[in-house]
């Protein structure tokens, strides 16, 4: 399904894996959707004990200033608890990553690197 703009609706999921928890974000990450994504990485802080918390923007095809806001908000909550998230970023996001200059401070993975678990619980 598809707005009326042709963009994939917003979503986001939470998968508990053995090793790792993921948040899955596809669509736009704007004004109107910033806050569920702050929603969905806080809960998953403070869930998942120290497992690495993946934050999976392929599926992101726009992001605003909100999103970005609500992103670098949560990293510098993460990073006073170890630094456990990591972003795979769309190529979208990794260019406003970039043109924001916040590349070398963001821990970006992609999932290719990640080892292919057992989905344990989704939320």
């Amino acid at each position: 399904m598809v707005d009326f703009f042709g963009a994939p609706p917003f979503a986001v999921t939470t998968a508990s894996y053995e090793t790792e928890t993921r948040v899955v974000v596809r669509g736009e990450v704007d004004v109107a959707s910033a806050n569920t994504l702050r929603r969905a990485l806080t809960a998953a802080e403070e869930a998942e004990g120290e497992n690495p918390i993946v934050l999976d923007l392929t599926g992101v095809t726009f992001m605003d200033s909100s999103g970005l806001r609500a992103l670098i908000e949560h990293v510098l909550i993460s990073s006073a608890d170890g630094d456990r998230l990591r972003i795979c970023p769309s190529p979208e996001v990794a260019e406003l990553l970039r043109v924001a200059g916040l590349t070398e401070r963001l821990a970006t993975i992609s999932l290719e690197e990640l080892p292919d678990n057992q989905l344990a619980s989704e939320t």
